[in-house]
C-alpha cells in the first residue's frame, strides 16, 4: 500500500489520527496513545493488531504505521514507512464567516476543514445575533480548533486548519484576495487570480450592512447560486466552489518522502 499522490486518504488506511498539538512525536516514530485518541481507536474503531493506521502531526507530516500492541486504554502504534509531507492546495484559502447561533460554527469549521481550507475566521458582523464577550470568544476559538482536528482527522487531512480568534469587520478586510460570497453573482471562475491566497467571506443571517460593504469595497464577487443561503451554508458553499479551482501544489509526483530528521529524500 502506499500514496503516490502524497496524500493520506489515498494510502488506503482504515483509520487516521491526527496527533493533539505539543505531542511531541517525532514524525515518522512509533507512537505511544492513551486518553481519549487511545479510547476512541479501542473501544469505538475496535483497530486490531496488524491494521494499519495513517498518522499525522496536524502541519502536513503523515506516516504510516500498523497497531503493535493493543490494551483496554493504550496502543502502541509501529512505524511501517518514511513519513510524507502533504501537498498544499493552491491557492491557500481563509474562510472568513459570521457567526450563528448554537452549532452552526461548528458545523461551519467541520465541513470547511473536510473541503481543505487553510484557515478559518469566525467573525461578528453588525447583524450578528451572536456576538461574544472576550472570555467567552476565547472558548468559543478553542472548541472550533478541537473541532477541525477532529475533522482533519476523520477526512484523512495532515494539515489542521488554523482557527483564528473571533474578529471584526476590520479583521477581515485587511485580508489579502477578498472574495465576498453573493447571491447572484457571477460563479467562481478561472477568471478568478490564483497568485497568492483567496480570502472568502460571507456574512450573516440578515445579510451584511452597507459599511461593511463599503469596507470589503475590493472585494471581487463570487456567487453562490440564485438564492439566499444560511449563515452556516454559504461558506461551506463557497469553500466547495472555490476547490474546483484550487490545484495541487508541491512536489511534482505528490508529496515529499522525508528522513527522520525531516529531510527530503523524493
Amino acid at each position: 500500500m502506499g500514496a503516490p499522490s502524497g496524500f493520506a486518504a489515498d494510502d488506503g488506511a482504515p483509520v487516521h489520527v491526527v496527533l493533539p498539538p505539543g505531542s511531541g512525536v517525532t514524525p515518522g516514530a512509533d507512537v505511544a496513545l492513551d486518553g481519549a485518541e487511545a479510547h476512541h481507536l479501542v473501544r469505538v474503531r475496535r483497530v486490531r493488531v496488524g491494521e494499519r493506521v495513517t498518522v499525522a502531526d496536524g502541519r502536513g507530516t503523515w506516516w504510516p504505521t500498523e497497531v503493535a500492541r493493543r490494551s483496554r486504554d493504550a496502543l502502541t502504534l509501529r512505524a511501517c514507512g518514511p513519513p510524507v509531507r502533504e501537498p498544499q492546495l493552491i491557492p491557500p484559502l481563509t474562510v472568513a464567516f459570521a457567526l450563528g447561533t448554537g452549532d452552526q460554527p461548528a458545523r461551519v469549521v467541520a465541513a470547511c476543514t473536510e473541503l481543505g481550507a487553510d484557515r478559518l475566521l469566525p467573525w461578528a458582523a453588525a447583524r450578528s445575533v451572536v456576538r461574544p464577550e472576550a472570555a467567552r470568544a476565547a472558548a468559543l476559538t478553542d472548541r472550533l480548533a478541537r473541532v477541525a482536528r477532529a475533522a482533519a482527522a476523520q477526512s484523512r487531512r495532515a494539515r489542521v486548519p488554523v482557527v483564528e480568534s473571533v474578529g471584526t469587520i476590520d479583521d477581515v478586510a485587511a485580508r489579502p484576495g477578498l472574495l465576498l460570497g453573493s447571491p447572484g453573482g457571477p460563479p467562481p471562475g478561472p477568471e478568478l487570480r490564483a497568485e497568492g491566497s483567496w480570502c472568502l467571506v460571507t456574512g450573516p443571517e440578515g445579510g451584511l450592512t452597507d459599511s461593511e460593504i463599503d469596507r470589503l469595497g475590493r472585494a471581487t464577487l463570487v456567487g453562490l447560486g440564485p438564492f439566499v443561503l444560511r449563515c452556516a451554508t454559504a461558506p461551506v458553499a463557497g469553500t466547495a466552489a472555490l476547490g474546483t479551482l484550487r490545484r495541487v501544489g508541491g512536489a511534482p509526483h505528490g508529496g515529499e518522502i522525508l528522513d527522520t530528521a525531516g529531510r527530503v529524500v523524493r
